[in-house]
């Protein structure tokens, strides 16, 4: 069962993700991107891990400029934990993975430990 990555537009991402009670981890990438294109599937496996748990959530930065100006300043991929008031961006690791930044132990770790704090 491939769990599904909610496409994000300024137009649904109040309602979606910052009225939400459930947590969400959105990426912000852009199409243009080679390391965004190496998350694709770091991001597919960790939906699956924690599709009852978490919510996932993608934002094309070229498409919504402005929640890009908000959220990824720095440049792409950025990634963002978010449940009801806590907004968090997810550090880089030590070590990156070459080909898409995070690696799935990385993120994993990240969520299970949010998960179990509450």
């Amino acid at each position: 069962m491939e769990r599904k990555i909610k496409k994000l537009f300024l137009s649904n991402f109040r309602n979606s993700i910052l009225t939400s009670k459930e947590p969400w981890l959105v990426k912000f990438t852009s199409d243009t991107c080679p390391l965004c294109h190496g998350l694709e599937p770091v991001f597919d496996q960790l939906a699956l891990a924690f599709q009852d748990r978490v919510n996932f959530g993608n934002v094309n930065i070229r498409v919504e400029k402005k929640l890009a100006e908000i959220f990824a300043q720095e440049g792409v991929p950025t990634l963002y934990y978010f449940k009801q008031k806590e907004t968090r961006e997810i550090e880089w690791p030590e070590d990156p993975d070459p080909e898409s930044g995070y690696s799935f132990e990385h993120l994993a770790q990240y969520l299970a430990g949010k998960l179990s704090n509450g």
